[in-house]
């Protein structure tokens, strides 16, 4: 979608962190290090002043600046220490050879049909623009998105080098001057990518705009030849698409000699398709620079849940459906910047399919598609306040280094009434949305931010933690001053305190959208004392009579003894390490009650030890002819000796010899 309607084609980010290695599959830790950049606030329609303070309230430390702001943002003290991404670089007014030729696309980039150009603006945006036919200045030029029926926007004619060039250069002197009082550059956006291009046609029939190509415009995915930079006809590309792919080529390779660690990101309507426009992966797998064309970070900005269910996102197929090799996209390189629902069911279901999978779910220019209130599009203030911290949950999740796994991240698998959980290492609830409250811990300050939705709604703090403080936050989702301990109830459940609104509280809905707004409240946690441990180590270990074993026992929050009630004859336990130790007699399967203790309690478990016979090589709890078989494979070289019973070195017919009187009820007789 559009900036203010204005801002098309592609949306990038570079920012100065090191490349992360794909990683396979989803069980993996993230770290905040590593990730924050992916943590990014694109702003709403607010001011400047209020943008920050409220990116900065929520924990993030990337911003989107719009061209006019920059003297701002570099100068205020507010900023320091904050890093920002340019919206749309290749439309900043700076880019423009003179100011007076931005203002001339009427301060929107847009050109108007009804104003009248002299021979030397129509001569200049003719030579750096597409052009599709040989009329008369404007309509000449290939039109992008579309402001009423008089004015359109211009597009950069990439098939020429030598626009590629001066836009590039342009943009990253553009950088270099927005960075001050420790506001540092990171990077660059543009929206909605699509190598065929951005390209609108103005429908006089529907009274509006309808998507097209430049092959529609010009009968080949080419503009015309036209009198360019270079003082010729001649096209350096052949195609549009390799002009825009150059150009993003180029914009990277550049942009990291000055800032080697450069990543990027890219916003489309959708990561895969086949069937519309504004999509990325399927535009560029047959591409033989699909490789360079591979972003860090893709956040998709259709309000489902494709960006991280639909395969083909994260694997290349051919013209005929064949799977030809991944794309490098992994699921933690992968978002939702949707901005068109505030449904509060399918807000939960895009953030908890974000959280367990290691995705992101962003903030994208502002919430003023679809059902979204008009307000919105004003501040960031008007927005529920549910909506403002759904976007935080899983992305918290990652930057707090919550394990992606099943132990640690939950959807309870329903669409129409989704629930997330997830855990920390030591298993207690970090973060919980359902329909009643949304909470989670945020990730600088440890704080617990919450929203009720109802007065059913109840937050769980974990073991050996007492609420402080509880205060109500403001539009912008600071504390306000007023305690608000009143607004709620607390209860011990067990080893952890539980909060709940009290029953008699209102909570505010929006009449207007028939939705449920949502309360907001900031929590400041304080210990009650050290933690119980917690058993940490496996539950299930195996071993074979007469063989020595070791099994350590680990806990987390600092044991100081360990227990273990049960063990087979020959084992013991150290009391102070918690390493069991020794030679099992005979096979056997043991629960053994495993604990860890420390001045604040103890943790319990079991452990489920089964000792085999030397002579069960299947480890089937039995010694039978199967055994045998496999003995004497091993003994004939068919297989890698896996019981040599009488401990000479060999596997051989003595061996399986013990192995046979074993299997018809005789002892196993180990040893020489």
């Amino acid at each position: 979608m559009q900036l203010n309607n204005i801002y098309p084609t592609v949306f990038m980010i570079l920012t100065a962190f090191p490349i992360l290695s794909p990683t396979s599959g989803i069980a993996f830790a993230q770290t905040a290090q590593d990730e924050n950049w992916k943590n990014y606030y694109s702003l709403v329609h607010d001011t400047k002043e209020n943008n920050v303070r409220y990116a900065k309230q929520m924990g993030y430390d990337y911003i989107n600046v719009y061209s006019w702001y920059s003297s701002y943002y570099k100068s205020t003290p507010t900023t320091a220490g904050m890093k920002f991404y340019m919206l749309g670089p290749h439309l900043y007014y700076q880019v423009f050879e003179t100011l007076e030729n931005y203002k001339n696309l009427n301060g929107a980039f847009m050109i108007d049909k009804s104003r009248i150009y002299t021979s030397t603006q129509a001569a200049w945006y003719s030579a750096y623009m597409v052009n599709i036919s040989a009329n008369k200045f404007p309509d000449n030029l290939a039109t992008g998105w579309w402001n009423g029926s008089n004015k359109f926007e211009v597009l950069w004619d990439f098939q020429q080098q030598a626009v590629i060039d001066y836009v590039v250069e342009k943009i990253i002197k553009t950088a270099g001057t927005f960075a001050g009082n420790n506001f540092n550059f990171a990077g660059y956006q543009f929206d909605v990518p699509d190598l065929a291009g951005c390209f609108y046609k103005w429908d006089s029939t529907k009274g509006g705009q309808t998507k097209t190509t430049l092959k529609a415009m010009t009968g080949s995915d080419s503009g015309i030849d036209h009198i360019g930079l270079n003082g010729t006809k001649t096209k350096d590309f052949a195609a549009y698409p390799d002009g825009l792919a150059a150009f993003f080529k180029q914009l990277m390779r550049e942009t990291k000699k000055i800032y080697p660690n450069a990543k990027w990101i890219i916003d489309p309507a959708r990561i895969y398709s086949t069937t519309g426009y504004d999509e990325w992966v399927n535009g560029i797998s047959q591409r033989q620079d699909k490789a360079d064309l591979i972003p860090d970070l893709v956040m998709e900005e259709g309000a489902s849940t494709n960006f991280v269910d639909e395969p083909k996102n994260f694997d290349y197929y051919d013209s005929s459906g064949v799977k030809i090799g991944p794309t490098g996209i992994t699921k933690n390189m992968v978002g939702s910047n949707q901005r068109s629902k505030i449904d509060e069911n399918i807000n939960r279901l895009i953030a908890a399919k974000a959280g367990v999978n290691g995705a992101w779910y962003n903030w994208f220019l502002n919430l003023a598609l679809g059902n979204m209130s008009s307000t919105f599009t004003d501040s960031v203030a008007n927005v529920y306040p549910r909506l403002k911290l759904i976007k935080c949950i899983p992305n918290w999740d990652n930057l707090n280094a919550i394990a992606v796994d099943s132990s640690h991240r939950a959807w309870n698998k329903s669409t129409t009434d989704p629930v997330y959980d997830s855990y920390d290492a030591n298993g207690y609830q970090q973060s919980h949305i359902d329909k009643d409250v949304m909470y989670s811990r945020h990730w600088k300050t440890g704080k617990l931010f919450a929203v009720f939705t109802s007065t059913s709604g109840v937050i769980q703090l974990k073991p050996g933690e007492a609420l402080a403080s509880i205060r109500s936050a403001n539009e912008y989702f600071e504390e306000n001053l007023i305690d608000a301990s009143g607004d709620v109830s607390t209860a011990a459940a067990g080893d952890h305190l539980e909060i709940k609104l009290k029953s008699t509280f209102d909570i505010a809905i929006d009449t207007a959208n028939s939705q449920i707004k949502g309360v907001g409240y900031i929590l400041t946690i304080s210990k009650t004392g050290n933690l119980a441990p917690v058993i940490t180590s496996a539950l299930s270990s195996t071993g074979t009579a007469a063989t020595a074993l070791s099994y350590q026992i680990t806990a987390a929050n600092s044991p100081t003894s360990f227990s273990a009630a049960g063990l087979p004859a020959g084992l013991s336990v150290s009391t102070t390490t918690g390493l069991i130790s020794g030679t099992p007699t005979a096979a056997a399967t043991s629960n053994v009650a495993l604990s860890a203790s420390n001045t604040s309690g103890t943790g319990v478990s079991t452990l489920t030890l089964s000792v085999y016979s030397a002579c069960d090589l299947n480890r089937d709890a039995s010694t039978n002819v199967v055994d045998v078989q496999l003995q004497v494979n091993a003994a004939l070289g068919a297989a890698a000796c896996a019981s040599d019973l009488n401990r000479d070195g060999l596997c051989n017919v003595i061996d399986v010899q013990r192995d046979v009187n074993a299997s018809l009820g005789g002892q196993c007789l180990l040893g020489p």
